[in-house]
């Protein structure tokens, strides 16, 4: 997919973000799945290799979620 310009990224640099991507997937290539990890510093990268893998992304979605409200609250 194509990356919004630059500028806008730019705004997101201090909101904590997940990037999911999927080893094969056209629609969501892992290229810019590391390419978006690179341009915003607070992100954390999970690219799963396959099915297995991909099962385990809801939980990793609550871990993350729960990390920034630990965060947050002290």
């Amino acid at each position: 997919t194509d990356l919004p310009p630059r500028k806008e990224l730019e705004a997101l640099v201090d909101i904590p973000t997940l990037i999911i991507a999927w080893v094969g997937d056209p629609t969501h290539p892992g290229s810019t799945a590391e390419e978006l990890h690179r341009l915003l510093p607070k992100s954390e990268l999970f690219i799963a290799q396959g099915y297995e893998e991909s099962k385990t992304i809801p939980q990793r979605m609550r871990d993350f979620v729960s990390n920034i409200a630990q965060t947050r609250t002290g």
